[in-house]
């Protein structure tokens, strides 16, 4: 409510994230959100919180050798 009285209860929110090497300097992630697809969740404006997501990721991390920090 507009006079900040109402509170949200506490949820348990379970998120869960792994990673693996592929390739030297190449990574796969993935990160599973909400996996307990618990739909009771509410923002402060009691807008419903998405259920569970799942996020793919693929990241290149360059290293740098001492050739790189003295040129």
């Amino acid at each position: 409510n507009m006079a900040g009285t109402d509170f949200n209860s506490p949820k348990l929110r379970l998120n869960i994230h792994g990673a693996m090497r592929l390739y030297q300097d190449l990574w796969l992630a993935l990160d599973i959100a909400n996996l307990l697809n618990d739909m009771s969740s509410a923002d402060v404006l009691q807008r419903p919180l998405p259920g569970r997501q799942a996020f793919v990721s693929l990241r290149w991390t360059e290293t740098m050798s001492n050739n790189d920090l003295n040129p």
